[in-house]
């Protein structure tokens, strides 16, 4: 007797409730704005528009720089010699492939796998194979030097 007198009084507060939950949901959106009219003297023209325009104020020290000491590069009075720039020859590289490398397990010693004008050669960092010195060896690529002058060669891949 108990659970049917409170169905009879939960069940309208549930209800009630569900209603007005529902009540706001559809009603969402259509609240009355007021909105106020435009006044002629609230339109702003072009001119007045130019007058009243912000400009920025950009003489402060720059925040970034704070521990840096400034170092303008201003032109000096003083002459600079100008001195004729070294023309280098191009040098003739001839067939270069790198093939990649080997590594010693005990020292941890790189050789290089060369192909140098159609002789394979293996060569360590500082060996010299036909005019053409070993610079650097990577996984991926070896730096040589010939006549002064370096170039990076890429692993050669047979696919």
């Amino acid at each position: 007797m108990k659970n049917k007198k409170m169905v009879y009084i939960l069940m309208p507060v549930v209800l009630l409730i569900w209603g007005y939950i529902g009540f706001k949901i559809f009603n969402y959106g259509e609240d009355e704005m007021d909105v106020e009219p435009i006044r002629i003297d609230q339109i702003i023209t072009d001119q007045e528009e130019k007058q009243t325009s912000k400009t920025l104020a950009l003489n402060y020290a720059d925040p970034f720089l704070k521990g840096i000491r400034n170092t303008s590069r201003k032109q000096s009075n003083r002459e600079v010699s100008r001195k004729p720039k070294k023309v280098s020859t191009p040098v003739n590289w001839g067939d270069i492939t790198y093939n990649g490398f080997i590594k010693n397990q005990k020292n941890a010693k790189k050789i290089a796998l060369l192909n140098v004008n159609g002789k394979q050669s293996l060569a360590a960092k500082g060996d010299r194979v036909q005019q053409v010195s070993v610079v650097l060896i990577q996984q991926d690529s070896v730096l040589l030097e010939k006549e002064s002058n370096r170039k990076w060669f890429r692993k050669f891949s047979q696919q």
